[in-house]
C-alpha cells in the first residue's frame, strides 16, 4: 500500500486507538524487553516484582527534559528540518558560486589569450612599421646624395 506506514512488530498496533498512546506504551515496552535482556532471569534480591515493574514503565529521560515526548518530537523535528533547509540553501549558494569562478576562470583564460595574441599582433605590425619607416629613411638618403655623372 502507497502512504501506509509499517507497524513496528505484525499486530501490535490492532487494539489500539491513538497513535500516541501506542507510542508510549511501545518505548516502555522496548524498554523492558532490553532490561530484561540485559539482567538475568532472576529478580534481584530486596525488590519486589511490582517495584521492576514500575522501574519498566517508567520512560527514562536521558537528558533530563521536563517537557512532553510530543513536544520534544516536535520541537526536534522543526530544528532539524531548519537547520537541514538552511544547509541546503547554502549548499545551492556554494554551488552557484562554484559556476561563477568556473564561468569566470574560463572568461578571463579567453580574455587573456586574446590579449596575447593582440599584443603579439602590434609587436607584429610596429616592427614592420619600423622596417618600412628605415626603407623610407634609407630611400630618402639615395635621393639626397648627389648623384655621380656617368663617363
Amino acid at each position: 500500500m502507497r502512504g501506509a506506514r509499517r507497524e513496528p512488530r505484525p499486530g501490535l498496533m490492532k487494539n489500539w486507538c491513538c497513535r500516541r498512546s501506542f507510542a508510549g506504551w511501545y518505548s516502555r515496552l522496548l524498554l523492558r524487553e532490553r532490561r530484561a535482556s540485559d539482567h538475568s532471569e532472576f529478580p534481584r534480591e530486596g525488590r519486589s516484582s511490582v517495584e521492576d515493574d514500575r522501574e519498566a514503565t517508567e520512560v527514562p529521560n536521558r537528558r533530563g527534559y521536563k517537557s512532553r515526548l510530543g513536544a520534544l518530537v516536535w520541537f526536534f523535528r522543526k530544528s532539524r528540518d531548519g537547520w537541514k533547509r538552511k544547509h541546503q540553501d547554502l549548499k545551492a549558494t556554494v554551488k552557484g558560486y562554484k559556476v561563477r569562478v568556473a564561468d569566470l576562470s574560463k572568461s578571463r583564460d579567453r580574455w587573456r589569450l586574446k590579449a596575447e595574441e593582440a599584443a603579439g599582433r602590434l609587436a607584429a605590425s610596429e616592427a614592420e612599421a619600423a622596417s618600412l619607416r628605415a626603407r623610407l629613411a634609407a630611400a630618402e638618403r639615395e635621393k639626397k646624395r648627389p648623384r655621380e655623372a656617368a663617363p
